[in-house]
């Protein structure tokens, strides 16, 4: 039983470590190079996001079906190239905008208004082409002013009810050169859960 609690104690002790050298070194990158880093963790956060839907949409007979490896890495290149960068630019204006311009005790409010006036509408416009091209196979404008009239503004209302608690929290604990990756972080996480989530609903 000591030896069971001493490897234990081993264990969290290397793990603690191991985090802390992790997020240090994730600091100093994104101090160094910001753009690339948000840029590289978005891509990793939706290629992730992607493929734990996919598998957990498999039934257990389907588990022997291949994953779609081409719309995990286009879910790639739309967190790294799209997703990421627009993410970066916007927030990084807000912020100098909101500090030069308006005053300490409304800054949150203007914000949040930033936020949901200019970048959720972008990203949700950007997201909905994304996927609808990816699963039609092809650029479609037909196709896309479809799906534009009717899913962007159920889309939209969802992000923005979203988008109002992650930046909320994100304005009380973090700084705002951290935001974006926390916005990648979280709209994966929820998104994979909400894969997850209807699969056991079906």
């Amino acid at each position: 039983k000591l030896e069971r609690y001493q490897y234990t104690g081993l264990y969290t002790f290397f793990y603690s470590n191991m985090s802390s050298v992790v997020v240090k070194k994730y600091n100093i990158a994104l101090r160094r190079s910001p753009i690339l880093t948000k840029c590289i963790t978005g891509a990793v956060l939706s290629a992730l996001s992607e493929l734990v839907s996919q598998w957990v949409s498999l039934s257990a007979e389907e588990k022997e079906k291949k994953l779609n490896w081409v719309k995990i890495g286009l879910m790639s290149l739309y967190g790294g190239l799209l997703n990421s960068p627009v993410n970066h630019f916007s927030y990084k204006w807000i912020t100098n905008f909101t500090s030069r311009k308006v005053a300490v005790k409304w800054r949150a409010v203007v914000q949040l208004a930033c936020s949901l006036g200019i970048v959720s509408p972008i990203q949700v416009f950007g997201l909905l082409c994304t996927l609808t091209s990816i699963n039609v196979g092809k650029i479609d404008k037909k196709v896309l002013v479809n799906a534009i009239k009717s899913r962007y503004l159920p889309m939209l209302s969802s992000s923005l009810a979203t988008s109002t608690i992650i930046l909320s929290i994100a304005q009380k604990f973090l700084a705002p050169e951290k935001w974006s990756v926390f916005f990648s972080l979280a709209y994966a996480i929820l998104g994979t859960g909400q894969n997850v989530y209807l699969k056991f609903q079906k």
